[in-house]
């Protein structure tokens, strides 16, 4: 195959390694959270921005946090 379909059919192990990493990690994530300390940046290009724009409103809606 194409190293373009290559790299999107692995898209779903780097999503499932992604979410195991959180998983681990979710009590650091809150705490780091729950200090409600400086802006929370979300980046992103192509369609990863429309998903960080979408992370920064419910990051706002949520924690009442700039983002």
């Amino acid at each position: 195959m194409s190293i373009i379909y290559d790299e999107i059919r692995s898209q779903y192990d780097a999503l499932a390694r992604t979410q195991t990493l959180v998983d681990e990690r979710i009590a650091d994530i809150a705490a780091l959270l729950s200090k409600g300390q400086g802006n929370l940046i979300f980046l992103g290009s192509g369609s990863s921005y429309t998903l960080a724009c979408s992370a920064a409103l419910m990051a706002q809606l949520r924690l009442g946090r700039p983002a």
